[in-house]
Parts: C-alpha cells; structure tokens; sequence
C-alpha cells in the first residue's frame, strides 16, 4: 500500500488481483484496476511505488510478479504471462491507465551468460507478453518481481526478479533462485541488467550463495542520498551499485567469519529518510538495524538486533508432557516459523514461566 506523495487522500493498494484506488483516505475504494489486458493471466502486485514528478504529478508503478510455477496449494501460480512492470500518473479518479515500461525492446533483457545460467546472453525475457512461461526461451520468463524507486532521484528504478527456469550451482537446479537485477535511470524507458546479479554469480560471494527462495525473500532500498548505491534482499543483504558488476553479501546468515547477527530470510528493508546511514532490516528473525550502512561497498555495515521486548517468534506446533498439572517434572515443546523447536521443562509443577532452550535450526 502506498499513499500519494502530492495528496494523502489519495491511497493505492496492490491485491492479486491488480491494484485498488481511494480517492478519500480509504473511505471507499476503486477497483480492481488492472495493469494489463491478460485477464487468462494472473495479475499479483509485488511491487508497488508512488512517486512526485513535479507539477503536481505523481506517477504510479507496479510490479505484477506472481512466482511462475504452481504448488499444491495454488495451482495456477504459472499463469505469469502479465509479469512485467507499468507505469500510470495518479487521476483524479478512477482507475489508473497502465502502459507497460519493460520489454525486450528497451533492454529489459539477460545480462552476460555465466556457468549456472539457463540463459544465453541477451537473452529475451519476454516481460508482460501476455505468454506463460513454458522453457527458458519460451514464455514470461520473469517471476516475483520487486521494485525500489531512489528517493533523491525518481527516474532511477531497481527491480529485482525471481527465476522460474533452473540455476544451477548453489541453487542446485531448482526454481526460485535469482533471475536478476535491472535498472534504469530514465524512469523505464530503457533499462539496464545488472552485472554480477545472476543468480549464479551470487556463488562468487566468500560468504553468500543462489538460494531456491526468491519468490519468499526479496527487497531492495536505495540509499537515500545516492541513487546509484542498492541494497538487496535474498536470504541475506546484500550491497551493488547500478553501474558496478558484483554484489557482496554483507549479513553473512549462514557461512563467514561474520557473528551472524541477522537472522536469514530477509523480507523488508528500510532507510530512515535522509540516512544514508541507518538501514532497518526486517526477516523471519524479527527486526535488525545498522547505523553504518553508508560504508558497504569498502567495508562491512556493523548489524544489531532490535528484537528485546517484541514478541516475533511463531509458534506454530506444541505439546506438553503427560500428567501436566500433577506431574513433578513437567515440559512443554513448541515448533516455530524458522526458529527452531524449543523447550521448556519445570521443576515440580509449572508454577510460573520459564525461558525456553532452543535445540536445532530451521523450521521448528
């Protein structure tokens, strides 16, 4: 959800099924408005920004990146034919006209093939062609998509795609991993691929990887001050520049020297506006920060957790032993969402809380 930066009336909001539109603070609502005429495809916004252009225009752009493969829940997750990104200036009211701002034509195409990569240089990716994707050269190739606009310069746009077809390497072959990064800094008439994004590239890192989760962990945020400078979320953070040719992990989650402060999983990141320093960082662990975010690229950000007093663990399993209330020795476990099983035992009845003990990784 987004709010009108000329007119906080207004409020755009992206659904699965294309955005919505309140012209009075959320009062009422107009849709769903879509981005596109591929009403076979499905059209989930995950990528949304609202932007002041000057004059009194604000200008709209969506990412519709539904993941590209189906699950056993929802099955037709492959119906990506829409995913692309668009573009609309705010009317009075209303839905939005969307013209699309990513195609092969304006370079919105794969960077240099690496070993791991399904893709030859250059390759198309077929962005909203309204064509579900059916092989690496055939179809949208593009799946969850995110999006960041620079805060200090509206015409440059990250976007950040999950891959359908395979990776090899580090994503062992599997769907999901990092398709890439592509920029532009003329608000979307042509756009750039960013180097060293690949996800196979990502293998290259001393600490980092492709990982088989980029339809659940992806983000960006632009440092405030400097358009040029982009951090991006996988399972860890990461740190490029729109003109450079690699990224760096700097949370290290699962290998390094790092004190693995940052919980993997990212999900959200966030400048404090007009900080080029303090970066918020939001995963399955709850909440990080650093306040020397402006030193990656000749240096390692310095991380925090930000987690004493909130409750962000999720439990979503559990049991008690037997006997529970009359029992001289009691315990109780509980399985949580990517923090572990824990549990906890009392001596004599359970008279009062005790701190709960981890025991291994993961998914509890």
């Amino acid at each position: 959800m987004r709010v009108d930066p000329n007119n906080s009336s207004k409020v755009v909001a992206g659904t699965k099924k294309g955005v919505f539109v309140s012209y009075n603070g959320g009062t009422d609502w107009t849709g769903p408005c879509t981005t596109n005429g591929f009403n076979t495809q499905r059209q989930d916004i995950t990528g949304l920004e609202l932007s002041n252009m000057g004059g009194g225009v604000t200008r709209i752009i969506a990412a519709v990146g539904v993941r590209g493969f189906a699950t056993a829940v929802q099955y037709d997750l492959g119906s990506n034919g829409a995913n692309g990104l668009y573009s609309a200036s705010m009317p009075s009211s209303g839905c939005p006209t969307f013209t699309s701002i990513a195609s092969n034509a304006n370079g919105f195409v794969y960077g240099n093939a690496i070993t791991g990569s399904p893709y030859t240089t250059g390759a198309a990716m077929n962005a909203g062609s309204g064509t579900a994707y059916a092989s690496p050269t055939t179809g949208d190739q593009l799946g969850r998509i995110d999006i960041a606009v620079a805060p200090s310069n509206p015409n440059v746009i990250y976007a950040q795609v999950q891959s359908i077809a395979p990776n090899t390497g580090g994503c062992g072959g599997a769907a999901g991993c990092q398709l890439g990064v592509w920029a532009t800094n003329n608000g979307g008439s042509s756009w750039t691929f960013m180097e060293g994004s690949q996800g196979p590239a990502l293998d290259n890192d001393p600490c980092g990887f492709d990982y088989p989760q980029n339809w659940y962990d992806q983000g960006l945020a632009v440092d405030p001050n400097n358009p040029d400078r982009v951090f991006i979320d996988t399972y860890d953070v990461w740190f490029g520049t729109r003109t450079g040719n690699t990224l760096t992990d700097l949370t290290c989650g699962y290998n390094g020297t790092s004190g693995h402060v940052v919980h993997v999983d990212q999900h959200a990141l966030a400048f404090v506006p007009g900080s080029s320093s303090i970066l918020l960082i939001g995963s399955d662990g709850g909440a990080f920060s650093t306040s020397n975010a402006d030193i990656a690229g000749t240096g390692t950000p310095t991380f925090v957790n930000m987690d004493t007093g909130l409750n962000t663990i999720e439990f979503y399993s559990g049991d008690i032993s037997g006997h529970f209330a009359t029992a001289p020795n009691t315990s109780a476990a509980g399985g949580a969402q990517d923090n572990a099983p824990s549990v906890a035992g009392w001596t004599g009845s359970p008279n009062g809380p005790v701190q709960w003990q981890m025991t291994v990784g993961g998914d509890g």
